[in-house]
């Protein structure tokens, strides 16, 4: 009769003692799964703003080649109008 006893309050006990775990576990999956939500928000934010610096870039790029062409334009009239006072003088 003894051992019948034993034999239940074993059982549950481990039957208790399984809930909690599977309780904390549960709650555990819960919180990882928020994590996870707040990593994939972060990721589109940084990959939103690497495409936003990628197109600023780009942009930019366009503006230097452009600022270069601009110079070198400059550069070319000022040359052919020096050319053109140097041979007014002699």
């Amino acid at each position: 009769m003894m051992t019948v006893k034993w034999g239940v309050a074993l059982a549950i006990g481990t039957l208790v003692v399984g809930l909690l775990v599977g309780y904390l576990m549960w709650g555990q999956s819960g919180q990882k799964l928020g994590e996870l939500n707040d990593l994939k928000t972060r990721l589109t934010q940084e990959a939103q703003r690497a495409a936003d610096a990628e197109s600023k870039l780009a942009d930019m790029d366009a503006r230097l080649k452009q600022f270069g062409e601009d110079l070198e334009a400059e550069r070319k009239q000022r040359q052919r109008l020096q050319e053109l006072l140097g041979q007014g003088r002699k």
